[in-house]
C-alpha cells in the first residue's frame, strides 16, 4: 500500500515532531552520553535530501535561487585556507536548510484541514517543553536546565538557549496571531507567556514584551487613554526590570560592572566580534572575501545573527542571502501587526545569534506562516 498520499498532506507535521524529538535526543546524548550525537545531523541531511529531489521533480527552476547562494559560497570560501572543511560544509547546508523548507512548502501546500492537526501538534509540544519547564524549576531537575553551571534559566528539552528562545518567541507570536483580542484570555497562552520567563534569556523577554505591545496596540478593545495608561506602565515596568537586573542583582549586573553595560546586554557577543570576527577578516580576506565571504573556523563567529550572516556570505552573498530569505518565507500579506512582530524578531535577532543557521527552527517559522495564513480560522471553539 502506498501511504505517501496519505502522509504528503501532513509531512509539515511530522516534521515538527521530528526536529522537536531530534533536540530532545541531543540534549539527551550530551548530558547523558558525554557528547553530541551525529543521528540528527543525518536525519536533517536526508530530509535536505528529499526536499531538493521533490523540488526538482515538481518545478526545478525553484532551486536556482539556492544554486546561487551555492555558487556564492565557492567562491568565497575558495580563497580561504582549508575552506571546505566538513565544519563549513555542514554550516553552509544549515544556511541553506530554511530556504529549501519554505520553497517546498510553497510548492506543496497543505489543505486546510492537515493545517489544524499542524497547529494542534505544535500547541501540544510547547505545552509538554513549558510544563517540563515547570518542573525543572520547581524540583530543581538538571535537564531541563538552559545552562551548565550556575546561570539561571531552564528550556525543557530543547538542546540550545537559541533554539528554545526562538521556538518561544515564535509560539508566543503564533497565540497571539491566532487568538487576537483573547491573547491574554487563554490558558494556553497564558502558560507560555508566564512560564517562558523562567527560561532565563533577554531574547525571550523581548519577543514577550513585543508580543504584549502589539496586542494592546492593535487588539485589546481599550479607550486610547487606557492603552496609553497601559502601554506606559508596560515601558515603566520594563524600565524597572532592566535598572534591576543589569544594575543591581544577578550574573548580567556582575558582568556589567567587569566588561561594561554594552558587554552585559550582547552577552559578551561584542568580544567575540572584536576579538574572533574582526581579527580574523582583516588576517584572512581579500576583494574577494568582502564580496563573497569566507570562513575556515566557526568559533569566530560573533554570534550576532545578522553580523555572522554577513561574515559568513560577504557584503553581496549576505544581501542575497537575506532577500532570498525573505522572498521564499514571506508570502502572507504583511499587515501592521504581522510587520511588528517580524521587525521585532529581526532585533532580537540581530542582538542574538543561531537564527539562519537552525535548521530546527525554520519549521517553527513555517508555523508562524501557516498561522498567518489561517489567522481567521477559528480554532478555539
Amino acid at each position: 500500500m502506498n501511504f505517501w498520499p496519505i502522509l504528503k498532506p501532513y509531512l509539515n507535521t511530522v516534521l515538527l515532531v521530528i526536529f522537536f524529538f531530534t533536540e530532545a535526543f541531543s540534549k539527551y546524548s550530551i548530558r547523558f552520553l558525554g557528547d553530541k550525537s551525529d543521528i540528527p545531523k543525518i536525519i536533517k541531511l536526508i530530509i535536505l535530501v528529499f526536499f531538493v529531489i521533490g523540488l526538482l521533480k515538481k518545478d526545478a527552476k525553484k532551486l536556482i535561487f539556492p544554486l546561487f547562494l551555492g555558487l556564492s559560497f565557492v567562491f568565497g570560501q575558495l580563497f580561504i585556507d582549508d575552506g571546505f572543511n566538513g565544519e563549513i560544509i555542514v554550516s553552509f547546508s544549515k544556511f541553506i536548510f530554511p530556504i529549501i523548507l519554505f520553497l517546498y512548502f510553497l510548492e506543496y501546500n497543505t489543505d486546510p484541514l492537515p493545517s489544524q492537526y499542524f497547529f494542534k501538534v505544535f500547541e501540544f509540544l510547547i505545552i509538554v517543553n513549558t510544563t517540563l519547564i515547570l518542573m525543572g524549576f520547581l524540583f530543581d531537575i538538571p535537564f531541563f536546565s538552559t545552562y551548565h553551571g550556575h546561570r539561571f534559566g531552564y528550556n525543557g528539552l530543547f538542546i540550545t538557549s537559541a533554539t528554545a528562545s526562538y521556538a518561544y518567541i515564535i509560539a508566543v507570536f503564533y497565540f497571539l496571531i491566532s487568538l487576537r483580542e483573547n491573547f491574554l484570555f487563554n490558558w494556553k497562552s497564558l502558560f507560555v507567556i508566564t512560564v517562558s520567563f523562567l527560561m532565563g534569556t533577554k531574547a525571550v523577554y523581548l519577543g514577550v514584551f513585543a508580543s504584549i505591545l502589539v496586542y494592546l496596540l492593535f487588539y485589546a478593545k481599550l479607550s486610547k487613554v487606557t492603552k496609553i495608561a497601559l502601554l506606559s506602565g508596560c515601558l515603566i515596568i520594563v524600565a524597572g526590570l532592566f535598572y534591576i537586573f543589569f544594575f543591581q542583582f544577578g550574573i548580567f549586573n556582575e558582568l556589567r560592572k567587569e566588561e561594561g553595560l554594552i558587554t552585559s546586554i550582547l552577552s559578551l557577543r561584542n568580544d567575540l566580534l572584536m576579538d574572533g570576527t574582526i581579527p580574523f577578516i582583516e588576517r584572512n580576506w581579500g576583494l574577494t572575501n568582502y564580496l563573497f565571504g569566507g570562513i575556515n573556523d566557526l568559533t569566530t563567529r560573533s554570534q550576532m545573527g545578522l553580523i555572522d550572516v554577513f561574515y559568513f556570505w560577504g557584503l553581496l552573498g549576505g544581501i542575497f542571502y537575506l532577500i532570498i530569505f525573505c522572498k521564499t518565507y514571506i508570502t502572507f500579506p504583511l499587515g501592521k501587526q504581522v510587520l511588528c512582530l517580524l521587525i521585532s524578531l529581526l532585533c532580537i535577532v540581530f542582538l542574538a545569534g543561531n537564527f539562519f543557521e537552525n535548521a530546527s527552527i525554520a519549521i517553527y517559522l513555517i508555523v508562524f506562516r501557516e498561522a498567518v495564513l489561517n489567522q481567521n480560522v477559528n480554532r478555539y471553539a
